[in-house]
C-alpha cells in the first residue's frame, strides 16, 4: 500500500487531534455530574451531600452535619496528552530532491531545521507500510514520529493563574 507521507501525518495528527477532543469531553461530561444549573441558567453551583461527623465533644454519639461539595470525596482521574509516539517500519521514496535521498540513502537523519523546509521534504516523500510481514522490495526504514503538546498561550495561563488565586 503505497501513499504520500504527508497524507499519513495529516492521518496521524487528525488522530490526535480526535483524542484530545474526547478527553475534553470527557471532562465537561464529569463536570456535569458535580454542578447544577443556578436558577438564572447562567451559573453553576456544586452538588453538594451532607455527611454527620463526630463532633468534637466529650459525648462520643455527639454528631455535627457538614455539607460537602460531591466533587471534594471522588478521586477524579484525568487523561492529559502531552505527547504521542509512534514508531513503525516503512519503505520511503522521494519523488524528487536528491540531497534528500543521498541523505536517508547514507543511512543519516535528514535535518529539516524550519516549518517550511519539513513541509516540503514530507510533500516529496511517498511511504510503503509493511504488508504481511514483507515489503515488496528495497530495505524499510524505521520511523519515529512523536507529537508534543504546545504551551498554552500566555494569555490563557494568565487567566488561568487569576482564576487559582481567585479560588484561594
Amino acid at each position: 500500500m503505497k501513499f504520500k507521507f504527508s497524507d499519513l501525518l495529516c492521518a496521524l495528527q487528525e488522530a490526535v487531534d480526535q483524542a484530545r477532543i474526547t478527553s475534553e469531553s470527557q471532562h465537561l461530561q464529569l463536570l456535569k455530574n458535580f454542578f447544577e444549573p443556578s436558577d438564572d441558567g447562567k451559573t453553576f453551583r456544586t452538588k453538594n451531600v451532607t455527611v454527620e461527623v463526630p463532633a468534637n465533644t466529650n459525648d462520643k454519639n455527639d454528631t455535627r452535619s457538614l455539607t460537602v461539595p460531591l466533587i471534594t470525596l471522588m478521586p477524579l482521574n484525568s487523561l492529559n496528552i502531552d505527547e504521542v509516539k509512534v514508531d513503525f517500519e516503512a519503505r520511503l521514496n522521494f519523488s524528487a530532491n536528491p540531497e534528500a535521498k543521498k541523505a536517508l540513502a547514507d543511512g543519516g537523519p535528514v535535518d529539516v531545521s524550519s516549518t517550511d523546509e519539513a513541509q516540503k521534504f514530507v510533500s516529496m516523500l511517498d511511504i510503503e507500510l509493511k504488508r504481511h510481514g514483507t515489503f515488496s522490495r528495497s530495505t524499510p526504514v524505521k520511523v519515529s514520529l512523536t507529537f508534543k503538546a504546545a504551551d498554552p498561550p500566555e494569555g490563557l495561563s494568565k487567566l488561568n493563574d487569576h482564576m487559582n488565586r481567585d479560588l484561594n
